[in-house]
């Protein structure tokens, strides 16, 4: 009968004594201490598409997958095998109360079903929650500018190589790559997903952008807008977001935003110049941040 592993809560006494058991990771300590204040392990367990097992009582729990997942990445930890190297550490299982890590086919096994079951979803909703929780904990003078929570949505492009990276294609500098569209609420990493890059030829899944790098912006901004005050924030976009289905967007869920834009500008100021001088404020010196000062209006 195959074993049932999950995790539990760790309840434990600090001594300070020489000792031949020992670990290097005692600062997953930390980190273990502020998601269960967040309570994402019980968040994780209840997610549909995070939990494969026909037998919820076999196998490994789905938070000690993710857990395994997050204390290897805070730990300096770039692949499954660093993950499942976690279980040679006694000490670093004690501490997190987990009794036993998973091995890396197991691992790798569970991400795959995740996700072709809605497992991404389920992971991009909680961690709309964890930025949410931790805006609330945060002194606003943490995370503020001016007064204003800043925005920022980019598409990057993430060069990769060799036959494990699928999706990737050739973007429009010649290199394989994958685009990662980002959306950042002030320092916290809001949503994201990645996938073919916008340049690929063949039809992205529903999930990536598609060929427009900001093809996801609009739907994005409707699903976190409760991480910000409409009238308190600032949203900051490049030329991609331009467009004027994206400026709706944008306008509909900020009140003061910027849109680089360094092409075709003719029209955009033919456009400006239609506006009365009631319109316009008084022209301002400003700096941007760590830069050279300009004039604003």
């Amino acid at each position: 009968m195959a074993k049932h592993y999950s995790k539990k809560q760790a309840r434990f006494q600090i001594e300070f004594r020489s000792s031949q058991q020992a670990t290097a990771h005692g600062g997953q300590l930390a980190v273990n201490a502020v998601l269960e204040q967040f309570g994402l392990w019980q968040k994780i367990k209840a997610a549909p598409g995070l939990d494969g097992r026909k037998h919820k009582g076999k196998g490994y729990g789905p938070e000690v997958y993710a857990g395994q997942v997050l204390f290897c990445l805070t730990s300096g930890g770039v692949s499954l095998a660093d993950a499942e190297r976690l279980d040679e550490d006694a000490s670093v299982k004690e501490i997190l109360g987990l009794e036993k890590f998973a091995d890396q086919t197991a691992l790798g096994q569970w991400l795959r079903q995740a996700g072709a079951a809605g497992g991404v979803e389920d992971l991009r909703r909680i961690n709309r929650e964890f930025v949410q929780w931790i805006l609330a904990q945060a002194s606003p003078s943490r995370y503020l500018h001016g007064g204003r929570l800043g925005c920022f949505f980019d598409d990057s492009q993430i060069e990769v190589s060799g036959p494990g990276f699928q999706g990737a294609k050739i973007n429009y500098e010649g290199n394989w790559a994958l685009s990662w569209q980002t959306l950042w609420t002030g320092p916290l990493l809001a949503d994201s997903v990645l996938g073919p890059t916008s340049q690929s030829k063949e039809s992205p899944s529903s999930q990536a952008a598609g060929r427009d790098v900001s093809g996801g912006l609009p739907q994005w901004l409707l699903e976190n807008k409760g991480l910000w005050d409409k009238g308190a924030s600032y949203l900051y976009a490049d030329s991609a977001s331009s467009a004027g289905k994206y400026l709706e967007a944008i306008e509909e869920h900020f009140g003061a935003w910027s849109v680089s834009y360094n092409k075709w500008v003719q029209p955009l100021e033919e456009k400006a110049q239609e506006l009365p001088v009631t319109e316009w404020s008084a022209v301002q010196q400003t700096q941007w941040r760590d830069g050279p000062e300009h004039q604003a209006q």
